[in-house]
């Protein structure tokens, strides 16, 4: 059908109400007066900036905001996923907060609970271990985990899209504060054949921000970096969201971003943390934490809430920004 002939049998449109439909509602301008209120709420109440993490010292540099999306990065077995399950944990146990994990990487996911389940106990899961946890700690992990804590179930068409759509209909069920996506290469990246990948990337990472923002959840996504060259002493290199595998939009769409990195060579668990995007300051701030992992409950330490050597009591939070 013609467009002619189309407005000459529905006559009950104007031309106004079609381009109005196809293009969207006109834009508002907005002044003072509309957001008056908004204003003195803002400036009674204080800008949100947002929640502890558990651990003082990152709390330094950055704090969970609702609404908004955390790009974190690093290279393999450094410890990404590990400081995410910290931190669910964490807020889990200091906010009550719920999350919806989907953790490719982390299968079976029995095997993913039984982690968290040493985080929220302290003691080992495994057989054989010399502080394994109780019949009774298990039993107590599973009720704590039952309230805080789901996964999606992954299959082989996990797209951006079917990923916040299942976890817009499980937050229909229960109360969900932040949603994990981990890693961002195990999900279907099918785009039309004629449509390059950073433009693909670019509307991906753009439903993830909108979606956060509609639902007021925090949104993590744990992406893997680009091959990188070692230094002249054989280290890696510390990534960037920049060098993230796939579009240089990670560093330009991340709401906040944070690098984990660990010299492989240090004995004592010294774990640094980099946060290198800060949209707000008054959220976070670039700048570089060490936290200290302990590999039997893969729990990362706090050096400023535990006793550790000397030269780590001497620093204070943040005295180490890069």
């Amino acid at each position: 059908m013609s467009w002619d002939q189309f407005v000459k049998e529905n006559p009950q449109f104007t031309v106004a109400d079609l381009a109005e439909a196809v293009r969207g509602k006109p834009l508002e301008i907005i002044g003072t007066d509309d957001l008056s209120g908004k204003i003195d709420a803002l400036y009674q109440n204080g800008r949100d900036i947002g929640f502890s993490t558990g651990w003082n010292s990152l709390d330094t540099h950055y704090r969970i905001a609702r609404g908004y999306w955390t790009l974190v990065t690093g290279w393999p077995n450094m410890g990404k996923s590990s400081w995410v399950d910290n931190l669910a944990v964490n807020t889990m146990v200091k906010h009550g907060w719920r999350w919806l994990f989907f953790s490719a990487e982390n299968l079976p996911y029995e095997s993913h609970w039984a982690s968290l389940a040493e985080l929220y106990i302290g003691k080992a899961f495994n057989k054989g271990a010399a502080n394994r946890m109780t019949d009774t700690e298990r039993e107590q992990a599973k009720t704590f985990l039952r309230a805080h804590c789901r996964h999606i179930q992954p299959d082989d068409r996990m797209t951006v899209g079917r990923i916040l759509e299942v976890t817009e209909r499980a937050m229909l069920d229960s109360k969900i504060d932040c949603l994990v996506i981990d890693p961002w290469n195990e999900l279907d990246h099918s785009r039309p054949v004629h449509m390059p990948e950073t433009e693909y990337v670019s509307n991906a990472l753009s439903q993830i921000r909108r979606f956060a923002r509609e639902t007021n959840l925090h949104i993590f996504v744990v992406a893997h970096p680009a091959k990188l060259s070692r230094g002249k002493d054989g280290a890696l290199p510390i990534p960037t969201p920049h060098d993230v595998s796939g579009s240089s939009h990670f560093w330009n769409k991340a709401d906040y971003a944070a690098c984990i990195w660990r010299d492989f060579s240090d004995q004592t668990g010294e774990t640094h943390v980099y946060i290198q995007k800060a949209r707000h300051r008054w959220v976070a701030r670039l700048g570089r934490i060490s936290l200290f992992h302990q590999a039997a409950t893969n729990h990362f330490d706090d050096p400023y809430t535990r006793e550790f050597t000397r030269a780590h009591r001497s620093r204070q939070p943040g005295e180490d920004d890069e």
